[in-house]
């Protein structure tokens, strides 16, 4: 018998994996690809559109493969996440090494990336949140289970500042390709052992039947005997719909968060206002604080309540995103650039520089 604290580290092994790679994976692949690999701005496109296309296809179809199929690499979570660990490090070290020159080649070389990335990551992904619901059913132990997650979620989303500063925000490029070798090989170690050790109820069942006869039943409990027509209906229910809406601007923002920021603060804030030092620094904690305040504030959700602690968190972003878009606005810039006067003299339409302080707030925006 696995004991729950045994399986509880598998799982937290598992989440530490899984930020690891995929914070390093979304925070950089944008940055090399236009910095590094200098991609055409239509295949940068072209591979955004097919890998939104891809993305919206094979989370239905692979969700549908876990419960359904009675395959090795399907019979169970744990196995799920065994049999794809090492295909999961592969997709992470496909797109940190060039294809070689020509903008054809470059854009097949990302298109590949992000695919074959997301296969590996939806497979996964969708066996660790199953294996959450399944490894206990009692609210305490799910509680402990994501107070442990995520502080391997927390230790795994390090990555990005450790990354930050062996590399040197990307200046010694070779040392990134071989961080990253390393943190797959170590990714899939964790992911083994979380393969080995992280059994659910439907498992331990199946393990302590003397007769063997759920020998082969390791999707049992998990397969609806519905027929299809009424779990479709499901899909239009008012709380599945809204549910949906709002995971659709949670993931939204998220995504946006972690693909683009380095690309928006290299361009917003110049290296003499911020020291390359702080800014690896600040990106690297950008990826572990949302994890940190998790850890710490376990009980306080387990007192709240699940729904509350969102909903506040939705009301949060909404009224610090307007803040912080009345803070941009009301904020006088500063032009020290001459030629950058010069076309903001140009835009707007002022006959003389020295008029640029006597502009309206109305004029720079208009």
């Amino acid at each position: 018998m696995v004991s729950l604290n045994r399986r509880i580290l598998a799982f937290s092994t598992c989440t530490m994996a899984f930020s690891s790679l995929s914070a390093v994976f979304h925070f950089y692949y944008v940055k090399v690809f236009l910095n590094r690999f200098h991609i055409e701005e239509k295949w940068f496109h072209t591979a955004q559109v097919l890998f939104l296309i891809w993305n919206a296809v094979n989370d239905p179809l692979f969700a549908y493969i876990q419960d359904n199929v009675s395959l090795p690499f399907t019979r169970s979570r744990r196995e799920a996440i065994l049999y794809s660990a090492p295909l999961f490090s592969m997709a992470f070290l496909v797109p940190w090494f060039s294809w070689g020159g020509g903008a054809v080649t470059t854009g097949m070389h990302l298109i590949v990336s992000l695919c074959f990335w997301d296969t590996i990551f939806t497979y996964i992904g969708l066996a660790e949140c199953c294996l959450f619901a399944e490894i206990s059913k009692r609210a305490e132990d799910r509680l402990k289970l994501v107070r442990f997650s995520q502080l391997g979620s927390l230790i795994g989303s390090s990555s990005v500042l450790i990354l930050e500063h062996i590399s040197d925000s990307l200046e010694s490029y070779t040392l990134f390709q071989v961080s990253c070798a390393c943190l797959a090989l170590f990714s899939w170690m964790l992911m083994t052992f979380t393969g080995y050790n992280a059994y659910t109820e439907y498992d331990l069942k199946n393990m302590n039947d003397a007769h063997g006869e759920s020998i082969n039943c390791d999707n049992e409990g998990r397969q609806s005997n519905e027929p299809w027509f009424k779990l479709l209906r499901q899909l239009f229910t008012k709380d599945f719909c809204l549910f949906i809406v709002t995971n659709f601007l949670q993931e939204f923002h998220r995504t946006f968060l972690a693909n683009f920021i380095v690309i928006i603060c290299d361009q917003l804030v110049s290296s003499d206002v911020v020291s390359p030092h702080v800014r690896s620094t600040f990106y690297g904690a950008v990826s572990m604080a949302p994890k940190t305040l998790v850890v710490f504030c376990a009980p306080l959700v387990g007192r709240i309540g699940y729904f509350r602690a969102i909903r506040y968190n939705f009301i949060w972003k909404i009224l610090g995103g307007m803040s912080m878009f009345l803070i941009g606005y009301l904020t006088v810039f500063e032009y020290s650039d001459l030629h950058q006067l010069q076309s903001f003299r140009v835009s707007v339409g002022v006959p003389h520089l020295r008029q640029i302080n006597t502009l309206r707030k109305e004029d720079i925006f208009l």
